[in-house]
């Protein structure tokens, strides 16, 4: 497979950078960045995309924290979200330090199960990551996870009916927006516990 487009979306305070690269068949991996010694540069390695469902063609990496830590989605299916979405939330959680090795778990939705476009895009020293998920009723709401028990997602609280968290810091606020009926999209924050 050949990448000719990448972006980075997160940067930990170690210098570690994680995003995703595309191919012209619009493949998509996560990525880190490992800084080299005495600031020569960084070496790049593919996340693993192999998990309990199988082996996702479509992994996207957002966010990192100074643990290692790592926040994102899979995608389930064969393509891009062209009828149905189905992105699973994501994490990525250091194995070994000295390898630079990585375990991919699939977050649990709100609903439970493995439909609607769910993703983890921010994660904090804490370990709090926050994104969006849709619940048993198709809604989607701004949702917590914890990467000690990632199994119990929570709503974060925002207002309006629909609703996506994009960052937490370590005083455990999460920043966002909502939308109510449809209208446009709103700022939102909050303090969660």
């Amino acid at each position: 497979m050949t990448l000719n487009w990448w972006g980075g979306w997160g940067v930990n305070d170690l210098g570690q950078i994680v995003g995703d690269a595309w191919s012209d068949n619009y493949d998509e991996i996560a990525v880190i960045w490992n800084p080299l010694p005495r600031g020569q540069g960084w070496t790049i390695q593919q996340l693993p995309h192999q998990s309990t469902v199988g082996v996702h063609k479509y992994t996207e990496a957002l966010a990192i924290n100074n643990q290692g830590d790592i926040a994102g989605d899979v995608n389930l299916g064969e393509g891009w979200c062209d009828d149905v979405c189905t992105d699973l939330p994501a994490l990525w959680r250091m194995g070994s330090p000295q390898a630079n090795t990585w375990k991919l778990i699939e977050l649990t939705t709100l609903s439970g199960a493995q439909e609607g476009w769910n993703t983890a895009c921010g994660v904090d020293d804490l370990g709090d990551l926050v994104g969006i998920s849709v619940d048993a009723d198709g809604n989607s709401h701004a949702t917590r996870w914890v990467v000690t028990n990632p199994s119990k997602p929570k709503v974060i609280g925002f207002p309006g009916d629909w609703s996506q968290a994009y960052q937490v810091n370590k005083s455990r606020i999460a920043v966002g927006s909502y939308s109510s009926g449809g209208g446009p999209d709103q700022p939102a924050a909050v303090a969660i516990h």
